[in-house]
């Protein structure tokens, strides 16, 4: 499964920063070059979702929590169906 991470450029059009990759149970990133560090700190994040704590101890659980932890306007979260 894959999640693209979108950023808002300043013509109002989004670019693609890289992306998130879940492959039997482990999760990997793909960042474009500048988005590094972002990434890094998008891996080290749990998430909140409905009140509950989602961490990476469950990958597949917090790998479909991106799009509800990244939904702003600057950046936001959007899984691809393969």
């Amino acid at each position: 499964m894959t999640c693209e991470i979108l950023i808002l450029k300043p013509d109002g059009t989004q670019q693609l920063a890289g992306t998130v990759e879940l492959n039997n149970g482990k999760i990997s990133a793909s960042p474009r070059k500048g988005y590094e560090r972002m990434f890094e700190n998008i891996l080290a994040d749990s998430h909140w979702v409905n009140r509950k704590l989602i961490t990476r101890e469950d990958p597949e659980a917090w790998f479909r929590s991106l799009p509800a932890m990244y939904s702003g306007s600057y950046m936001r979260a959007r899984l691809v169906e393969e």
